[in-house]
């Protein structure tokens, strides 16, 4: 998996999966999501209900017990007013049966208009803690009804309330009044039966927000008051709402005030535990959720397996196939390239590379009209990428450089990549085979032109050689008196003994003898020649150089010839530095190709490339007329030949120096010379 193939299909996998996972999940989870908050609302709907309708059904409870004790009083006052409670123990009688009946009167008075107890049952300090008794009494003497607030009985530490109904006589006057202090004790415990869970409670308060019933969890009686911030809730439209209680808790409760009274009922619940069940569901759903979130998690990676096992068997099968293809063009011995339609570079084999001596890095992103400077080749290409006409040219010509000039048959077609429009080059190197076809050619001219010099040699060397001999016969016979005629017979001599010496040259052009074997030292053979020529390089301000390899073995050469061959190629090093400069000779042993390599390198005018191909022609010389005969050159190369060997030149004229090369104009001519089949002395 650490490959880059394993790499992108592990990648692969995960895109596969968290593609799976979204477009399961989302859903899911949306769907989840709105399971909640409707379930959420629905819970909290149903416990808002539940709350109010309990604060509803208490809050009757609580009218009924108020509406109990008028009308138990209120019996009290008909049965007064009637006549039927015959004096004051008949009256103290009644009033206890009816506090032993309900148990909820802590004492019963009836007072007259001049607020004068006259029956009383229960304790004085009922009526003496009581603090509202003298206006409850005056409220009732003027024929109303009056219910006071919530007093607390200090001896029994027992919140009372003290209830006053008129006695009505016949005459619809009244005299006298009911008063009735009843215990609420039983109102709280009453409220106190709504027990939800462990924080459920219901309780009174007054619209101070002091408490009237005692609480489950702790409230004092009308001592501790409810938090003024939660009384917003209490004292509102609806009475629903969370708020921090009593304790400082966070509590859902609901409230509804009682008619006629300054009394709120108050049912709550601590927040917590209220919407503990809506916790249950968010649980219940995140697990079924996690369930499915494992299910599909398997689900998908099973899947992305599977596509990524076949995706990776096809990907092998298109890479086997890509690098079959690859090695097929990368072992071609054309050089191939892809480009796009602007030419730019998009691949190369490995022949393209070593052919024009690039690297990966000079053609990746580069153009190919950066990088091959040939004008007729890129206009075709361009016209091939326009038009998808097949571009085909033979033997088109490339300068390399120093590589010198080759020919290639070039052959470009369109490709139809997908959208893209590329184009593939082929091109094919038929240099070694235009050489080939052309030293056969100047092998059969040479042959043709071998014969005919040595037939034209041989027929002027007799004529010549007479002229010579008569020429020198009359000088001897002309008198020392005819200096112009000896002068005229001496430059006949001179003019014949050029003619032999050039007829010499044609017959050691043309003949094809024997070499005469000699066991020679090739840096012995250069050195006694720079020798010969040290005087007059000096005059010429010439330096001489030598780089001998002393190690090189030496080899059975013709003496003679290769002595003529070296002074053709000094002299003509000479001649190239009419200015001057240096002559360097150096000699070297190339062990793996078993060749002994004479480098002749001067600093002077150098070839022009022109030229470089017509050195080896007879008769081709850029000397001017009178100074050379053109056959040195083909002579030496002939002879090297017949040794085995081979010439090569390389030159670089002035005007085809690059500004930013520190290599000098000149010419190097490197004579290699085999040693396999010829036995060398150590």
């Amino acid at each position: 998996m650490n490959s880059p193939a394993g790499m992108q299909e592990l990648r692969l996998r995960k895109k596969l999966i968290l593609l799976f996972l979204f477009f399961s999940l989302v859903p899911l989870t949306a769907i989840g999501i709105a399971a909640y908050l409707i379930g959420k609302n629905l819970i909290h709907d149903a416990v808002v209900s539940h709350l109010q309708s309990i604060v509803h059904a208490k809050s009757r409870t609580v009218e009924a017990f108020m509406g109990e004790r008028s009308s138990d009083l209120q019996l009290l006052a008909d049965l007064a007013s009637d006549g039927q409670l015959k004096g004051n123990e008949s009256t103290l009688k009644q009033m206890r049966s009816v506090m032993t009946r309900y148990g909820v009167y802590r004492r019963l008075e009836i007072v007259d208009n001049s607020l004068q107890v006259l029956v009383a049952a229960g304790p004085e300090s009922v009526a003496g803690d009581c603090s509202y008794r003298q206006t409850c009494i005056e409220e009732a003497l003027i024929g109303r009804e009056y219910r006071g607030d919530i007093f607390l009985w200090k001896q029994k530490d027992e919140p009372l309330l003290a209830i006053c109904v008129p006695i009505r006589e016949k005459s619809r006057q009244v005299e006298k009044a009911v008063i009735g202090y009843v215990s609420f004790e039983q109102i709280g415990q009453l409220l106190r039966k709504f027990e939800v869970g462990e924080t459920g409670e219901a309780y009174l308060i007054d619209i101070q927000g002091h408490f009237l019933t005692r609480t489950r969890l702790g409230g004092r009686l009308l001592e501790d008051t409810i938090p003024e911030e939660s009384r917003t809730v209490y004292f509102g439209a609806s009475g629903v709402g969370e708020y921090i209680d009593y304790r400082g808790k966070l509590v859902l409760g609901a409230s509804e005030r009682i008619p006629d009274t300054n009394w709120i009922l108050v049912a709550e619940q601590d927040s917590e535990e209220t919407f503990a069940g809506i916790r249950s569901f968010g649980s219940t759903i995140l697990l079924i959720w996690c369930i499915v979130l494992a299910l599909v998690s398997v689900t998908a990676y099973a899947i992305s397996n599977a596509v990524s096992v076949r995706l990776r068997d096809r990907y092998r099968q298109i890479l086997d196939l890509k690098t079959y293809s690859d090695n097929i063009v990368a072992t071609l011995p054309m050089s191939v390239a892809v480009l796009d339609k602007r030419l730019g570079m998009l691949s190369t084999n490995r022949a393209f590379l070593q052919t024009f001596d690039l690297g990966e890095e000079d053609v990746h992103g580069a153009a190919l009209a950066d990088l091959l400077k040939n004008r007729r080749l890129l206009e075709g290409l361009r016209k091939t990428a326009q038009t998808g006409v097949v571009f085909n040219e033979d033997a088109l010509e490339f300068d390399l450089g120093a590589e010198g000039v080759r020919y290639f048959n070039v052959k470009a077609a369109t490709l139809q990549m997908g959208e893209q429009i590329q184009v593939l080059l082929i091109l094919n190197d038929v240099t070694e085979h235009r050489q080939t076809q052309e030293q056969m050619q100047k092998a059969e001219r040479l042959s043709s032109l071998g014969i005919l010099t040595a037939g034209v040699a041989h027929e002027l060397n007799t004529p010549l050689a007479n002229i010579l001999l008569y020429s020198q016969m009359a000088l001897e016979e002309v008198g020392e008196d005819k200096k112009e005629l000896i002068g005229n017979l001496k430059a006949v001599e001179e003019e014949a003994k050029r003619g032999a010496s050039i007829v010499k040259e044609l017959l050691e052009f043309s003949r094809q003898s024997d070499l005469e074997v000699d066991v020679a030292d090739i840096n012995e053979i250069l050195g006694n020649l720079l020798s010969l020529v040290k005087n007059q390089c000096s005059l010429k301000k010439i330096n001489i150089e030598k780089n001998f390899d002393y190690a090189i073995p030496r080899i059975k050469v013709d003496l003679g010839r290769i002595q003529q061959v070296f002074m053709n190629i000094v002299a003509n090093a000479m001649w190239a530095m009419p200015e001057g400069g240096t002559l360097t000779v150096r000699t070297d042993y190339d062990r793996e190709r078993q060749l002994v390599k004479v480098d002749v390198t001067d600093t002077g005018t150098g070839i022009p490339k022109e030229n470089i191909r017509k050195i080896y022609n007879p008769f081709f010389t850029t000397k001017r007329p009178g100074e050379g005969t053109g056959l040195g050159l083909s002579v030496s190369h002939g002879i090297v030949k017949r040794m085995g060997g081979e010439i090569l030149v390389k030159s670089k004229t002035a005007s085809e120096q690059s500004e930013a090369s520190d290599e000098p104009a000149g010419t190097t001519f490197t004579v290699e010379l085999p040693i396999e089949n010829m036995k060398s002395v150590g």
